[in-house]
């Protein structure tokens, strides 16, 4: 039997963006934090990551289960349990304030620690998310996702959703970023996207 790290142990892979101008290494400014959104990984913020002022340091985190954290998942799924693996990688790294920015599942993780951590939290981005829990319908989905993913040992239950979060102009006239995102659904373990959406119900 093995045993699952307790979350204030688990030291996720940190992604710290640098671009020639040494945001890096400026550390006058608060860092920016960025939580990616379910089923992705910390490249999704590649992009976002180099269009920032480069004042200051951006960071992104893959979330448990995830990229380069695909083994990485605490033995009980939750969204706190989440909140704290960031918290606890962010110090590895020096981090104890910045400004925190979560997309979809990373605004539900970024809610949790300003519950959980709020002297980390200076300041609060939340996109394409919510604060109410699933209604009963949405958690059953997730649960049934998960059980389907395991079962399958595959992805395919949530491939759909590369298309689904990708706007009609992007996908007419963008395949290259179709492609990319679809890439980047079909490389998840299912073991994490199973642990991810049993954490979001």
């Amino acid at each position: 039997m093995s045993t699952a790290p307790d979350p204030a142990d688990l030291v996720l892979p940190v992604r710290t963006y640098a671009d020639g101008t040494g945001r890096a290494h400026h550390h006058a400014a608060l860092p920016v934090v960025l939580l990616h959104a379910f089923p992705f990984d910390a490249r999704m913020w590649d992009e976002v990551a180099a269009a920032l002022p480069a004042d200051r340091p951006v960071l992104a985190l893959d979330l448990p289960g995830h990229g380069a954290a695909a083994g990485l998942t605490p033995a009980e799924p939750s969204l706190e349990a989440v909140a704290d693996a960031v918290a606890a990688s962010l110090s590895e790294v020096g981090v104890a304030r910045a400004v925190v920015a979560g997309l979809s599942m990373g605004g539900y993780v970024a809610l949790a620690l300003v519950e959980r951590h709020p002297g980390l939290v200076a300041g609060l981005g939340l996109l394409d998310t919510r604060a109410t829990a699933d209604p009963d319908e949405a958690r059953a989905n997730r649960l049934r996702v998960a059980a389907a993913v395991e079962a399958s040992s595959t992805v395919d239950e949530v491939r759909p959703m590369a298309r689904a979060v990708l706007g009609a102009t992007t996908l007419a006239g963008r395949p290259d970023v179709v492609d990319r995102v679809a890439t980047w659904v079909g490389e998840q373990p299912p073991a994490g996207v199973a642990w991810s959406q049993r954490a979001m119900a």
